[in-house]
């Protein structure tokens, strides 16, 4: 479940079956979500699909750290988006090193337990990265020409 916050507004938490229940009338072809937030392994087993890669910054367990208002995002949210994603040629390749990045931080800081991030991976959606990826580099070396 998402524990939902916001000064002055009262939110209801998100239970994972709902948040599925409201992306499957989209029809969405290629879906990544990444949930960044303690305990979020435990959505992978209702968003898990075909179509669907679900990454999460810690185990169903487990918390992630980074959580604070003053923070943008989680410390696994900044290692995936803003560190890895854009170099890496598969999301498998940006979470395996994200995962490497919060592993050795987290073991530098003596946070036990471990978050231990997760993560799901459709091969359709992997198949549409690659795609994405070549596109992307084709249309970059066209640009530097």
């Amino acid at each position: 479940d998402f524990s939902l916050n916001q000064n002055g507004l009262r939110l209801p938490d998100l239970h994972a079956i709902e948040l599925a229940q409201m992306l499957e009338p989209l029809g969405l072809k290629y879906q990544v979500l990444i949930v960044s937030a303690c305990f979020s392994g435990g959505f992978i087993p209702y968003l898990d699909n075909e179509n669907t890669t679900v990454i999460t910054a810690s185990r169903r367990d487990r918390t992630s750290f980074g959580c604070a208002d003053e923070n943008d995002m989680t410390d696994f949210g900044r290692a995936l988006l803003v560190d890895n994603l854009g170099k890496a040629d598969t999301l498998g390749d940006a979470f395996n090193v994200a995962v490497e990045r919060i592993t050795e931080s987290e073991a530098e800081q003596g946070i036990t337990p471990a978050s231990e991030p997760q993560m799901n991976s459709a091969e359709a959606v992997n198949a549409q990265f690659r795609r994405w990826r070549e596109q992307s580099s084709t249309m970059t070396a066209i640009r530097q020409d």
